[in-house]
């Protein structure tokens, strides 16, 4: 890559030494992944936060790496320049603090700012080769349509399709390897091994050490089998060796008996005939958007669509607010809504006033879960000043009822089963490339006279790539362990 930027542009000043230190720098950027590779940094992770320590990157260990290989082989000495080896921990993190080069450099093996690299590159493609699943783009055509325009690399407008396809690749990555069901399963218990017997043999302290962390392998688990003591954490281990758990199905939450919880959303009052303030006398009641209602329930959020209501109102200064929820495209609720409005009516546009009340709202379901549940809270707000003067308000208070998670089985024709509390659920999580988060708008594209542009809100973007289905993923499945 960085050979063909200097040939592209001569200009460039890109020395020999410079390719050498990228040269390195694409050999050791991962020096620093533990055993069992980005499993073992998630597992690190959640202990830290558990435990209060600092968030675990394996690119800063493969800088401390570097340093103790340099350290442990003297005879490297001389090698390479002063400040050449700070330069290339800079280019493996993809962060300079200080950086003494042009941008682009810090783009070649990891990219901070629009993540396309050589290293993502070069993992699509091992990966999909050696997973037999192949590939659909062409990175060594990307590699060539790449050009440094205004000090950072540009791609030709013609090789946005190349990059359509590398993020859909990446996505089956997901789908099919990454994420596989047994592959959550295998992390997750393999994740209780290493915390538990971090207890004994200090097992996420072995990071800390360089000299240590070198001899660091995947002999971690035999240690563990051959390790005194601790039978259950043994057994546990030969769970995973012995493959012993039994995938039961897919997993739905089930709202039944009591739960707790807290409730939040916005009302948009306002879709009216006329001014809410003033109701038309034989139109019958004014109609209402709840644009949205969010209900968090044990740690799991439910977004109910829009919902339409039915709402009276007096004109006095210090009136009584009234709604009834009616119903949601894919949720049931009946509720009442009490308040009172403080304030100056004005017969323009400009009306604005708080509102403060109670909301007593019952749920029937939503579009994940079924749930009946009682929503008592608080309801404040102020009326904006449109023709129709519409109304926007908070809602927050909090809901009773019981989860119930039930086994979507594979069995055809099986009646829905219970998650055991023994059984072990994992969920399936991507949403890398929907339109709200898509990386092709960080992309900087040129054209045949070089002008640089991305696709933020272009026409052909939105009419052609990226559809949320496609590229979003979320499962929970369920696991019992046999023995």
């Amino acid at each position: 890559m960085i050979r063909h930027l200097k040939q592209q542009d001569s200009g460039l000043e890109i020395s020999d030494r410079d390719i050498l230190c990228v040269e390195i720098a694409g050999l050791c950027h991962d020096l620093g992944h533990a055993p069992f590779s980005h499993a073992f940094q998630e597992i690190i992770n959640e202990y830290r936060k558990e435990n209060g320590g600092k968030k675990w990157e394996h690119e800063d260990v493969s800088c401390e790496m570097l340093e103790h290989l340099f350290e442990m082989n003297q005879h490297f000495e001389g090698e390479l320049k002063s400040g050449e080896i700070g330069f290339i921990k800079d280019l493996i993190t993809g962060k300079p603090e200080k950086p003494d080069r042009k941008k682009f450099f810090y783009q070649i093996v990891n990219n901070a700012d629009y993540n396309i690299d050589v290293d993502k590159w070069d993992y699509l493609a091992r990966d999909s080769h050696f997973l037999g699943i192949g590939t659909s783009f062409d990175h060594e055509r990307m590699m060539k349509m790449s050009k440094v325009i205004g000090g950072e690399i540009c791609y030709r407008d013609k090789t946005l399709k190349n990059f359509y396809d590398m993020f859909y690749s990446r996505y089956r990555l997901h789908n099919t390897a990454y994420q596989h069901k047994t592959v959550l399963l295998l992390n997750k218990l393999l994740g209780d091994v290493l915390k538990s017997a971090h207890k004994k043999l200090k097992i996420f302290d072995r990071v800390k050490d360089m000299e240590e962390f070198t001899y660091f392998t995947d002999s971690i688990l035999e240690e563990i089998l051959n390790s005194e003591g601790n039978q259950d954490l043994k057994d546990a281990l030969k769970d995973i060796i012995n493959r012993s758990f039994k995938y039961k199905g897919t997993v739905t939450d089930k709202i039944k008996g009591t739960f707790t919880g807290t409730v939040t959303g916005i009302f948009e009052l306002g879709d009216t005939e006329g001014n809410i303030l003033y109701p038309i006398e034989g139109t019958g009641d004014d109609v209402a958007v709840l644009k949205k209602m969010k209900v968090t329930i044990n740690d799991k959020t439910l977004d109910t669509p829009e919902s339409k209501m039915q709402r009276d109102i007096t004109e006095e200064q210090n009136a009584e607010i009234y709604a009834k929820i009616l119903y949601t495209s894919e949720s049931e609720m009946q509720g009442n809504i009490q308040g009172r409005i403080n304030g100056t009516i004005s017969e323009t546009s400009g009306i604005k006033k708080k509102i403060e009340g109670k909301i007593n709202v019952k749920i029937l379901s939503t579009s994940e879960s079924k749930m009946q549940s009682n929503i008592e809270g608080t309801i404040k707000g102020k009326i904006l000043g449109t023709p129709e003067s519409k109304m926007q308000s908070n809602i927050e208070g909090t809901i009773k009822g019981t989860i119930q998670t039930i086994i979507n089985s594979r069995d055809q024709g099986s009646d829905p089963d219970i998650v055991k509390t023994t059984d072990v659920i994992c969920t399936a999580h991507f949403d890398y490339g929907a339109k709200e988060n898509n990386p092709l708008l960080k992309i900087p594209f040129y054209t045949r006279n070089e002008r640089k542009y991305t696709y933020d809100n272009h026409e052909e973007l939105e009419n052609m790539l990226f559809l949320p289905e496609k590229f979003e993923m979320k499962t929970s499945h369920c696991f019992e362990i046999t023995k």
